[in-house]
């Protein structure tokens, strides 16, 4: 990043530190900055604008943590990255959304958060929902998993982000049937109850909760061991499903072309 600009006044360096070297012009006055030298700095190019209002403190290429903070400057107080790129920074997705996540107060008026780039969510539980350390402000992994929950286009999609927030081992899923109960509303909330348990069990793929509603529990099959781990020759290896009283085994695989099916492929080990 190519920093080029004059040295801000003091009070206001530990401020440009922990906002990713962003500053609102309404934070000017009580960070010491005087209005009329930021003026001067962005006609200059020595500063340049992200947002409305909203400026980064030097000329170079901004990184994605300033433009995170760019667009929740320009939000407002109390926003938080949330849904989409709460999930990015909680390492739930591994590339960045195009749009940028946030929301803010439901009682913020809409015209008021219009913002390029960035799409803005209303809730009345934000404050409560925002992870009490993180910078940028964010939602806590339970909440944002519950809200990616809630704009889902199917409940596959609903459980593929249960799975990987337990198993990329970013909660639990006691940690997300306390934040589910905080909420008078919920959608799915009967289904995601039960999916919360298959998950805590093992079945950490959509795949794999497929097979232990649609197979393993209407043909009443005994419960496997999800995720077994068996000790071979070159290191470890995972079985999907595990019936160690039978030495039996069930591997899972989609077939190719056929995405819908509840079990592609079913694959029988016998000790």
């Amino acid at each position: 990043m190519n920093f080029v600009s004059a040295q801000p006044p003091p009070p206001s360096r530990e401020l440009l530190a922990a906002q990713g070297n962003t500053v609102a012009r309404r934070q000017a006055a009580s960070s010491g900055i005087d209005q009329q030298a930021m003026d001067s700095r962005l006609r200059n190019g020595r500063w340049q604008r992200l947002q409305w209002g909203v400026y980064a403190t030097f000329s170079g290429q901004p990184s994605r943590e300033t433009l995170l903070w760019a667009a929740l400057l320009r939000a407002g107080p109390d926003a938080a990255l949330s849904h989409q790129t709460a999930a990015e920074r909680h390492g739930l997705i591994d590339e960045p959304s195009a749009l940028i996540s946030i929301t803010v107060p439901a009682a913020r008026h809409p015209a008021q958060v219009k913002i390029p780039g960035v799409i803005v969510h209303r809730s009345d539980a934000i404050l409560r929902t925002r992870h009490p350390a993180m910078l940028p402000p964010c939602t806590r992994v339970e909440d944002t998993v519950l809200d990616l929950i809630q704009v889902a286009a199917t409940f596959d999609d609903a459980y593929m982000w249960i799975c990987r927030a337990i198993g990329r081992r970013r909660t639990t899923a006691d940690r997300i049937r306390l934040a589910m109960d905080a909420r008078k509303k919920m959608r799915w909330r009967r289904e995601i109850t039960v999916a919360l348990g298959d998950a805590e069990g093992g079945a950490l793929s959509v795949l794999e909760y497929r097979y232990v509603h649609r197979v393993e529990r209407p043909h009443r099959l005994p419960v496997a061991h999800r995720q077994a781990r068996v000790r071979q020759g070159t290191g470890n290896r995972y079985l999907d499903n595990l019936y160690e009283e039978y030495g039996v085994c069930v591997e899972l695989a989609c077939a190719i072309g056929s995405p819908e099916l509840a079990v592609g492929r079913i694959t029988l080990s016998l000790r």
